[in-house]
């Protein structure tokens, strides 16, 4: 899978706005959108932390 199509699938998993997910993880809301359109790539940190976040979704079932 396409990281940008990763990030979005995560979002939307998480049923997040791009802005309430770029709060969640840390980041701009421009920054999620640059990822989003692949005009950008988030580091492997990034994602490692964002896929973390979906998996601490998962096992809460609520975004912190």
């Amino acid at each position: 899978m396409r990281v940008m199509s990763e990030v979005l699938a995560i979002r939307t998993k998480l049923n997040l706005s791009q802005a309430a997910f770029a709060r969640y993880i840390g980041v701009n809301q421009s920054t999620v959108s640059r990822w989003e359109s692949g005009k950008e790539e988030p580091t492997e940190l990034y994602m490692a932390g964002i896929r973390a976040k979906a998996a601490e979704y998962r096992a809460d079932g609520e975004a912190a």
